[in-house]
């Protein structure tokens, strides 16, 4: 796996025309942001490309999930209230 940043990748963008791995890295902060993987190993990764869309979307709508859980539980106390009437 070939490291390049992402100042790199602007002024040679024929560094992916190779059949390299590269992680792309932010030379200021030192932080991995991405990988790029030639798309001919994409049959090796589809299950693992759709775990992690799912895990995003899940993230994406956990706020969402947590609020209709609570609204759910909010209805049962309201049904118990209303037949102890």
């Amino acid at each position: 796996m070939e490291t390049v940043g992402i100042s790199d990748i602007s002024r040679n963008p024929a560094l992916f025309n190779r059949d390299e791995i590269f992680e792309i890295v932010d030379k200021k902060s030192k932080k991995s942001k991405y990988i790029a993987i030639p798309s001919h190993y994409k049959p090796l990764l589809e299950k693992v490309i759709e775990e992690i869309e799912y895990r995003r979307w899940l993230e994406k709508n956990r706020k969402a999930f947590q609020e209709a859980s609570e609204s759910r539980e909010w209805e049962k106390s309201e049904i118990r209230t209303i037949d102890t009437l």
